[in-house]
């Protein structure tokens, strides 16, 4: 009776994550991608940028609502403009890179770092938080 044969690397097995490399360089590629022209091309007027369809349809700002022109504002080195027109994403700027560092490291090399999102109440947490400013952004002054 013959044996069957041995799949050295299975789909599930460790050895997926070399498949992996190649998209991870494409991700990257395409994040310094787009953060250049929104270094370079300010998103006021831009029909290439999106628009916020809250605001278009209601007049409320949402919380994502000068996110890209804040951020055009950090990649330049203004961060006064940046908060004014965003300090809830300039906040969370910190937190993205470690979640994204956490993720990639536990990815690339299996280290584990603390992730802010994996406490339960964390999620929960961030939608008060928006929900909290977008009232406060949209307040009678």
């Amino acid at each position: 009776m013959e044996t069957p044969p041995v799949i050295v690397d299975s789909p599930g097995g460790g050895g997926g994550r070399r498949h992996l490399l190649p998209w991870a360089f494409l991700s990257l590629a395409l994040l310094a991608g787009t953060l250049w022209l929104l270094r370079e091309i300010e998103p006021r007027g831009q029909f290439f940028y999106p628009r916020c369809w809250m605001y278009a349809l209601t007049g409320i700002q949402c919380p994502g609502c000068g996110g890209l022109r804040a951020t055009h504002a950090l990649l330049n080195g203004d961060l006064a403009t940046a908060w004014r027109l965003n300090p809830l994403a300039v906040s969370l700027v910190p937190v993205a890179g470690w979640v994204a560092l956490t993720i990639g490291l536990r990815q690339w090399r299996g280290v584990v770092l603390p992730n802010p999102f994996g406490h339960r109440y964390a999620i929960a947490v961030l939608v008060g938080l928006s929900i909290a400013f977008t009232i406060g952004r949209n307040w009678p002054r």
